[in-house]
């Protein structure tokens, strides 16, 4: 009996358990229901549509910037360096100042060269006016001699109408012939002698011209010696060695400076032995360096094999900036023939606030969305997803992770 009534009073006490139990399972339930289907936060609202691109297959290597061409400056002639204008690396520009050469026995030579010049200027012109003063006499002496010639002619018509008259006698008629005949013989030699003076006359000019024009050519080939120990740069470029130091002596054609003109600027990239039979000269590539990307071209591959690795040479496509330097570090993209398709969005104007960010994808005809586990990576302001789960179309939601982290939300 006593038994009966424990059973009966244990009774209650288990349905209340049980009815709380059922309770809180009701709103367990209920909770995990709303919070499954939360809200989308109205700035992330926004809807993006998966699209589908087209890249090439690339192949990376680490590298340089090496040079072409280099440009050598050497002692036109020997001295002693008095100025040094420029370090090593430093950008010049062409007809800069580098250096400066003093030669006094050229400075000497060039000093007594002009002394003469003054000298030879003087006997030209001496010369010349002896020769002008001779031409001159000359032509006074012809110009004499024709007119006796013409007075003489005269002289004999009058005659010949003086013996027709019996004034004159025919002796002094022949007397005045001969003359006559004399004149015209003198005036003959002194036309020849003239022709022949003016001949010599324009030699001899031209002889003293001749003579003063190559001792001027002298010192002029004396001042571009004198020029050429201010040592200029002859072209854009940076200095890339300097063989002189200041109060040095130098002699002819020894190497002063080397300068590299950035327009011979060229990329060598080391690339993986088995990575190098994809390549062949043509090929784009992209240069990367600290202040920017350069566009350019595989121009030679070295088939030698060094470590592993082969050389590959990429020229620019345009004239290398000038901050590029020599020796620099550079990083390049080879772009392969071969291209493969890809699923991108485009990047939230807010990406960059964030740190991390969760993918939902919107559930055709309906108002949710699902979480999808996906990894994407931002290039040229898109976000390719390297997910496998999407085709192009598909619509989705980027939310941070620090924003909402539900499975399930209602637009």
């Amino acid at each position: 009996m006593e038994q009966h009534l424990e059973e009966k009073q244990n009774r209650p006490t288990t349905y209340l358990f049980l009815i709380a139990v059922a309770l809180g399972l009701i709103v367990l339930v209920v909770k995990l229901t709303w919070f499954a289907t939360s809200k989308v936060p109205g700035e992330f609202s926004l809807i993006h549509q998966v699209k589908q691109g087209i890249k090439s297959e690339t192949i990376n290597g680490l590298g340089a910037i090496t040079v072409r061409e280099t440009s050598l400056i050497d002692a036109q002639d020997p001295g002693r360096i008095t100025q040094l204008s420029v370090r090593l690396g430093q950008a010049v520009e062409q007809g800069q100042a580098l250096a400066k050469i003093q030669n006094h026995e050229l400075e000497q030579e060039y000093k007594l060269e002009k002394a003469q010049l003054i000298t030879l200027k003087s006997d030209v012109a001496m010369r010349k006016s002896e020769l002008l003063t001779e031409k001159y006499r000359l032509e006074s002496q012809l110009a004499k001699a024709i007119a006796a010639k013409q007075n003489q002619a005269l002289e004999l018509e009058a005659y010949e109408i003086l013996v027709k008259q019996g004034v004159v006698s025919q002796i002094r008629y022949k007397q005045a012939k001969i003359q006559l005949q004399q004149q015209r013989i003198e005036v003959s030699l002194l036309e020849q002698q003239q022709e022949e003076f003016s001949r010599t006359y324009q030699v001899h000019e031209a002889a003293l011209d001749a003579k003063y024009e190559a001792k001027q050519e002298q010192i002029r080939y004396l001042e571009s010696r004198l020029d050429a120990l201010t040592i200029t740069a002859q072209s854009d470029g940076i200095i890339s060695d300097i063989s002189i130091e200041l109060g040095q002596q130098v002699l002819q054609g020894d190497p002063l400076f080397k300068i590299i003109e950035p327009q011979h600027f060229i990329a060598q990239v080391a690339i993986a032995q088995y990575s190098s039979e994809q390549l062949s000269t043509g090929l784009p590539a992209t240069i990367k360096t600290p202040n920017g990307e350069l566009a350019g071209k595989i121009e030679h591959i070295d088939t030698v094999v060094r470590q592993g690795s082969v050389n590959i040479y990429i020229a620019f496509d345009q004239t290398p900036p000038s901050w590029l330097r020599s020796k620099q570090s550079i990083e390049a993209s080879i772009a392969l023939s071969k291209r493969t398709n890809y699923m991108f969005i485009d990047q939230p104007n807010n990406f960059t606030t964030y740190k991390r960010w969760q993918v939902y994808k919107l559930n055709p005809g309906a108002n949710t969305a699902d979480k999808l586990e996906a990894d994407f990576k931002l290039s040229n302001q898109q976000l390719i997803l390297t997910s496998n789960a999407f085709e192009a179309g598909d619509k989705l939601l980027l939310i941070p992770q620090a924003v909402v982290t539900d499975e399930r939300l209602t637009l």
